[in-house]
């Protein structure tokens, strides 16, 4: 059949033919997956280049390597690193730093910032499963170090003031001594990969 013969059928049928169809579906398909990779390209371009903009800020204790600290170390994430906090009067209470230097969630590409929050939610998870947590808290603040990094902090059944954020706690900092914070990273590494 010409394809002449195809329209003037359509016409008077109202049916288009199965071999005219086939050939426009493929057309839109190709179409389709052609603006796909377009936008996949672009999308990737622009992410490299949000990363590429700001890597390290010299001034930053977080890219200085100097907080927190190297013997906290926890686990590599690969878009973050994970450290046990200095003060454990809330046991297990973890950051979660982001590995180049960012300070607000929008200067993140989407794919980064998506992989950033799945990393908090795996390391919140462990957390919870790690020291029965009743609550979770999280908190990104960044006034003092304006880099992103989220506060995890297990809230727990003997907490000393369960409805106030840790910030306003009065407490002595407790700081783990070298075998127990061993101890603690190692308890979490685990609930990492029980989480995973």
């Amino acid at each position: 059949m010409t394809r002449g013969a195809d329209r003037e059928l359509v016409g008077i049928v109202g049916v288009e033919p199965e071999s005219t169809r086939g050939a426009r579906d493929r057309n839109a398909e190709y179409r389709r997956a052609k603006q796909g990779v377009k936008a996949a390209t672009l999308a990737l371009f622009l992410e490299l280049c949000y990363a590429a903009a700001a890597m390290t800020d010299p001034s930053c204790n977080a890219c200085a390597k100097t907080w927190p600290r190297a013997d906290h170390f926890i686990a590599d994430l690969g878009i973050s690193k994970v450290y046990l906090h200095d003060d454990q009067f809330f046991a297990g209470w973890t950051v979660v730093v982001f590995q180049r230097h960012a300070t607000e969630l929008f200067h993140l590409a989407p794919t980064e910032r998506m992989q950033l929050m799945e990393d908090v939610t795996l390391v919140a998870k462990a957390l919870a499963q790690a020291y029965g947590a009743t609550k979770i808290n999280y908190e990104l603040l960044g006034n003092q170090l304006p880099h992103i990094h989220w506060h995890l902090i297990p809230r727990q059944a003997n907490d000393p003031a369960p409805l106030e954020p840790v910030w306003r706690v009065p407490h002595t900092a407790v700081l783990r001594a070298s075998l127990e914070l061993r101890s603690e990273i190692q308890r979490i590494q685990k609930a990492i990969e029980t989480a995973r």
